[in-house]
């Protein structure tokens, strides 16, 4: 059971940056623009 706590702390410190990169502030920024774009496309139609 210890192992498998270790393992998910590990990918979760891995997932969670404690501070962010220019990459993946770029990346969150762009995916979060272009769900905005579809939404209103689809919501427009």
């Amino acid at each position: 059971m210890s192992d498998f706590k270790n393992r998910v702390s590990e990918i979760w410190t891995r997932l969670n940056p404690s501070e962010p990169g220019v990459a993946y502030l770029s990346k969150l920024m762009a995916f979060m623009i272009g769900a905005f774009i579809i939404g209103l496309v689809l919501g427009h139609f």
